[in-house]
């Protein structure tokens, strides 16, 4: 700028001028205290890229599941649908929404492996800066440690049924022993439909392939990953204080633990809300062909309800009971009907007391 007697004023020069010139001039240098340091704000700033990438990946990769899980009970629920005749589909092909369904559960699974592969190659990228990994680790060699979860998420991911395989299997099941006959000396079974075998009655159940579609639903297991991230649990500060404290903050158990006794009521209510709602619609699909008058999520709901109720009775009247020989026998019993819910016999709805 120009004065009043033709000279210039000296200008001020800017702070980030300055602060380049200064940059500059310690890089220079060489001092390798200051190389050190910015050696080492470039690999945290690489760190906070790799665990965004990382949470970008795991947000798609919850997103694919979703899609491929309901995907299948689209699926589920046109099957039933159509052999129930509750909603008019006869416009509609069978075969094929069933192939169309499937093909994105494909999709979806394509996607998903290599996603999985991004996935692990982000995190031991993220290893090496954190120097948790010597240089020039690949995910794949086996000193990175991570060769057997991507082969076991992969192998998870990856069983589905696949589009156009259609393979019915016959389950034999007992019903019954048979009647007999005192006049004609012959013997019957109770119900018509059942088959005569020897002394016993059998009913021959047919096992479409489409009982298999239930597989998918492990996929929702990338849910707990989506949630860990939006309670915070990925972030340097719990890495810092599960090192600190030597504690597994990446575990299930951590994280359930964390969410009782920080919000017990929310995450209590999500938590049975969620596995009620995915557990009856398997239940409603896998019970629907040995009980037609199951067709309902909400009867699925009822009968899964009635089942841990019963369960719960069952526990508390052997828990109340004086020690004996035979409680290892109920105990059996007890696993048995906590696993397939069908075997509470005061739970299974009939066709004269159907569950409203």
């Amino acid at each position: 700028m120009a004065t009043h007697d033709g000279m210039d004023r000296p200008r001020s020069p800017k702070k980030s001028e300055v602060y380049e010139k200064q940059l500059l001039n310690r890089s220079a240098s060489m001092d390798p205290v200051w190389q050190a340091a910015t050696s080492q704000m470039a690999k945290m700033k690489c760190a906070r890229v790799l665990r965004v990438r990382r949470y970008r990946i795991e947000q798609c990769m919850t997103l694919l599941s979703l899609v491929s899980v309901f995907a299948t009970i689209l699926v589920m629920q046109f099957e039933i649908v159509s052999s129930t005749h509750v909603v008019d589909v006869s416009s509609l092909r069978f075969d094929t929404v069933v192939l169309v369904f499937r093909t994105i559960v494909s999709a979806t699974t394509l996607f998903l492996i290599g996603l999985i592969l991004f996935r692990a190659d982000t995190v031991c990228k993220l290893r090496i800066v954190t120097f948790r990994l010597p240089p020039h680790t690949k995910y794949y060699h086996p000193s990175a440690g991570l060769l057997m979860k991507i082969l076991f998420e992969v192998a998870l991911v990856s069983v589905h049924v696949p589009p156009g395989w259609n393979h019915p299997f016959m389950d034999t099941r007992f019903m019954s022993a048979s009647i007999l006959n005192t006049t004609t000396g012959l013997q019957s079974c109770p119900d018509e439909s059942h088959r005569l075998a020897g002394s016993f009655c059998y009913k021959d159940l047919p096992w479409p392939s489409s009982q298999l579609d239930v597989v998918v639903f492990v996929r929702l297991y990338m849910l707990f990953r989506w949630l860990r991230h939006r309670l915070g649990f990925e972030s340097v500060d719990i890495e810092w204080l599960g090192t600190e404290w030597h504690v597994q903050t990446q575990s299930l158990a951590f994280t359930v633990k964390y969410m009782f006794r920080k919000h017990p009521v929310r995450f209590a209510a999500v938590a049975f809300a969620t596995t009620w709602m995915f557990t009856s619609v398997l239940v409603e699909f896998i019970e629907h062909a040995i009980n037609v008058d199951l067709d309902s999520t909400v009867e699925a709901l009822w009968l899964l309800v009635l089942t841990m109720i019963w369960t719960t009775s069952r526990q508390r009247a052997w828990a109340a009971s004086p020690p004996s020989r035979s409680k290892a026998k109920w105990l059996w019993l007890w696993v048995a009907s906590s696993a397939v819910p069908s075997l509470a016999p005061s739970s299974r709805p009939s066709s004269s007391n159907r569950c409203a």
